[in-house]
């Protein structure tokens, strides 16, 4: 529903009522092609605006820029050299993303240190 909406009807207003709704999953990918709503967005907005501010509403509601559709593509690769405004965008959040990953694994790491490290061992003499 939220790629319907974003893709053929670019309606900017729809957009944001679809976000607004807590479970419905950003990173949907269509059967078809394997296009989140980003993909969607990105392809079918005209006007380069248009497409800044869903990619922003889609971003904020937790799309992830890294997945990629049957092609192998990401949102980014659907994005115009000279759109920089988008191409900055979709970049930065892939950097928040990546940064997430890293801390979780971090953390999980530092879980599994501390777990090995009030572990108890065992020895027979």
């Amino acid at each position: 529903m939220l790629s319907t909406c974003s893709a053929q009807t670019v309606s900017i207003d729809c957009a944001k009522l679809l976000v607004e709704v807590s479970d419905i999953n950003p990173n949907i990918q269509d059967k078809l092609e394997g296009d989140t709503p980003l993909h969607k967005a990105l392809i079918h907005c005209e006007e380069t605006e248009d497409a800044l501010v869903l990619a922003q509403l889609l971003l904020k509601a937790g799309s992830d820029p890294r997945i990629l559709n049957k092609k192998g593509q990401r949102a980014l690769m659907l994005v115009e050299p000279e759109e920089e405004d988008i191409r900055r965008l979709l970049l930065q959040a892939t950097l928040a993303f990546e940064s997430l990953r890293n801390k979780s694994k971090e953390s999980d790491v530092k879980k599994n240190e501390k777990e090995s490290d009030t572990g108890t061992c065992s020895s027979s003499d």
